[in-house]
């Protein structure tokens, strides 16, 4: 990551909305690991699955990501559908319990999601509305070549 894309996305992290789930789509797997150790930096809370998202988001304070790197889970896609409502409803998987959760949409708060291309744009998300669902979307811009 250049520092010009560095201070673009610092500038991204600064300026999340707390009312939707955002996105930043990222060339590969190193620049995932880049971007998730500039969000631990600036003192994002890492995630690793959607329950642990939603239990988080109901502090009064929160800011959160969860790096997907291998494919977007459909409980974290439902959890970005959700969202925007002030209520999501997941399927704990240890209880097998359903639980309802209420988002805490104060000035501040932040959800990311942390993806590469390969997985936003490919086979399995071909004709979903994940770029809908999402709030804020950033990513670098594409090299020529």
């Amino acid at each position: 990551m250049n520092p010009v894309e560095r201070t673009s996305f610092e500038y991204f992290l600064g300026h999340l909305m707390p009312h939707d789930v955002s996105l930043a789509i990222l060339p590969d797997g190193a620049y995932l690991r880049e971007c998730v150790a500039l969000s631990d930096a600036l003192g994002f809370s890492r995630c690793t699955d959607a329950l642990e998202i939603a239990r988080k988001m109901t502090d009064s304070i929160f800011r959160v990501y969860i790096e997907v790197p291998d494919g977007i889970p459909k409980q974290l896609y439902d959890l970005i559908v959700q969202y925007p409502t002030r209520s999501v409803q997941l399927t704990d998987t240890v209880s097998m319990k359903e639980a309802v959760f209420h988002p805490v949409c104060s000035e501040g708060n932040a959800v990311l999601v942390l993806a590469t291309r390969a997985e936003v744009f490919g086979p399995r998300w071909k004709g979903s509305n994940l770029l809908q669902a999402v709030g804020m979307c950033w990513q670098p811009p594409l090299s020529g070549g």
